[in-house]
């Protein structure tokens, strides 16, 4: 038997003294933030996609905790 498949082999470019470029840094994360952006709504929407409430948990937890802050800093002050 004969192999027909192609074998590519991919190695590192040698960009050295280009690795900690702010340019080249922010061209990366310009070409990947389409990528991002998808991974992000993918993922926010598996989290809550089990819940009633949806969405709105992520906003309600930081706002409780707000408003009990808030509450003891008057009590505080009184």
């Amino acid at each position: 038997m004969t192999n027909n498949l192609k074998t590519t082999i991919y190695a590192p470019m040698k960009r050295s003294r280009e690795v900690f470029s702010p340019v080249s840094m922010f061209r990366d994360l310009k070409a990947a933030g389409f990528l991002g952006k998808q991974l992000f709504i993918r993922d926010t929407k598996a989290m809550f996609r089990q819940s009633i409430l949806g969405l709105l948990w992520a906003f309600i937890p930081p706002f409780f905790n707000s408003r009990s802050l808030d509450i003891s800093e008057f009590d505080r002050c009184s």
